[in-house]
């Protein structure tokens, strides 16, 4: 099979809100034709499964003859091979045959679309099945940083409705993914009573959601819940103007209820949210760092075989502060749980009490000081134990 060359440093494809792909963090700019530019994102997308050359000619050429289209599909993917050879680079992007071509399995190719949608889609599991502790709101908070805009903005064939189509498909399943998960993140922030959170969140849903009335009603909530009485009304007013002069419509019952909510709004402090967290200390300052720790703990809380977690490491290196960081991001309730702390003191009944808890679910959440002396209570990361 031939190839076209590519370097051995990770592909990064940007799709969402854009159309950027780096090699090396040096930046694709050969692609001179706009058809060798679509043809590119299709094989991104879709190349790990093995594409027809015919299929190929007959999406981006539907109406010229089948050898012509196959010489123009080769003539495109000439353009592709000649972009990336301009980085320098030496191994192969593709593998083509007479009849096929596909992405090369061994490369590394980080596209935004895909991780988004993946993402997505296991959250999607997620919340449709058993009832689990905590949320992984560290896993929603980067795939919604992830989505920049909609796939492919500016990227249309006039001359080519299949792969229009192909487009107009993966944004809408995109967008519906951006919108649900942006809904999530600001229920949680409206739960905990983070106002101040919850603003921008909302701001970005309606960005990708302007014909939802219940996106500026909720914004509206968000704005008075901290005193911004002026600026809620003014986004009624913009909201009102938006559905009866582009939808053509008069407003519904959130935009009503909103117009409620702004005539009863006083300039004293939002009622206290129904939500209790646990009885965690906050933060002076802001939590940096150990993202890789973070990340597992969250899907740790998340697990309901996980009866006992321990966190161990030398003194002053952020047992406490991760622990507590945790716990209150996973947002738990004061009633039926509790998060444990060892002092230093009681390193030495550590393991007794963790062998004798983990099966009861009771207390369920242990951190301890004890370090690297925890393999025997279940799988291990750095830094990071659990018992199941």
């Amino acid at each position: 099979m031939r190839a076209t060359p590519i370097c051995s440093s990770p592909l990064t494809v940007k799709f969402l809100g854009d159309f950027k792909i780096q090699v090396d963090q040096q930046e694709i700019s050969g692609l001179s034709t706009l058809k060798s530019k679509a043809l590119l994102a299709y094989l991104l997308m879709e190349g790990k499964k093995a594409q027809a050359r015919s299929t190929l000619a007959a999406i981006f050429w539907p109406d010229a003859p089948e050898q012509t289209a196959l010489h123009n599909l080769r003539q495109a993917l000439m353009v592709i091979k000649k972009a990336f050879d301009q980085t320098g680079c030496t191994e192969e992007l593709f593998l083509s045959s007479r009849e096929a071509i596909t992405l090369n399995p061994t490369l590394t190719i980080e596209v935004d679309a895909l991780t988004f949608a993946q993402g997505m889609e296991e959250l999607f599991r997620w919340m449709d099945g058993p009832p689990r502790r905590g949320f992984p709101i560290r896993r929603l908070q980067s795939l919604i940083d992830l989505y920049q805009g909609e796939f492919l903005p500016h990227l249309s064939l006039p001359d080519t409705n299949d792969f229009d189509d192909w487009v107009v498909l993966n944004r809408e399943s995109l967008n519906r993914q951006a919108i649900q998960g942006l809904s999530w993140l600001l229920q949680y922030h409206e739960n905990r009573g983070e106002w101040h959170l919850a603003c921008p969140v909302a701001q970005k849903l309606i960005r990708f959601a302007p014909w939802d009335e219940q996106s500026h009603f909720r914004f509206i909530q968000c704005l008075l819940a901290l005193s911004h009485n002026s600026a809620a009304s003014a986004h009624y007013q913009t909201a009102v103007q938006y559905f009866r002069n582009e939808l053509q419509v008069e407003p519904g019952h959130f935009l009503n209820a909103a117009k409620r909510s702004i005539e009863k709004a006083t300039a004293s402090a939002p009622a206290a949210s129904s939500f209790q967290t646990a009885a965690l200390p906050h933060f002076p300052t802001a939590f940096i760092g150990r993202a890789r720790e973070l990340d597992t703990l969250e899907a740790w809380i998340a697990d309901p075989h996980c009866q006992i977690i321990t966190l161990t490491g030398p003194g002053g290196s952020g047992k406490n502060a991760s622990g507590r960081f945790s716990g209150r991001a996973a947002g738990f309730s004061v009633s039926g749980r509790r998060i444990l702390c060892f002092p230093g003191k009681l390193q030495r009944y550590t393991t007794d009490f963790c062998q004798h808890f983990a099966g009861t679910g009771y207390p369920d959440r242990t951190k301890s000081g004890r370090a690297g002396r925890t393999a025997g209570l279940g799988r291990t990361t750095p830094g990071v134990a659990r018992a199941g």
